[in-house]
């Protein structure tokens, strides 16, 4: 049986020299959501300045190490990650421009099991 599939969207908005950690999604249901897929897109004009990561508790899960970043780049990537019920997904940014701000869209793209 196929579970419910659901897409969580998010627009990151860094202020200048902004670091920051926000929750895109909490599974508030009494079964595992996996996450099979998630769209990055930084637009034109971001210069590479912001950096995103995904965590889940104190786990780095996207990218594996490091963190993405880009100008006019879509990071379109298949993912295998589970969020067990009562955990969240959380993105990590950080704007390493001083005086302008930078943004990114995200979508999250995954199934209850």
């Amino acid at each position: 049986m196929v579970g419910k599939k659901v897409t969580y969207p998010y627009h990151v908005v860094a202020s200048a020299g902004e670091s920051k950690e926000v929750t895109i999604l909490t599974n508030t249901e009494a079964r595992p959501l996996k996450i099979t897929r998630i769209v990055t897109v930084f637009p034109l004009g971001d210069y590479g300045e912001l950096y995103i990561s995904y965590w889940v508790g104190v786990k780095q899960v996207h990218p594996e190490t490091g963190e993405l970043n880009g100008d006019n780049v879509i990071w379109d990537d298949d993912v295998d990650i589970t969020i067990p019920s009562g955990s969240s997904l959380k993105l990590k940014y950080r704007n390493t421009n001083d005086t302008e701000v930078r943004e990114a869209y995200i979508h999250v793209i995954g199934e209850y099991e």
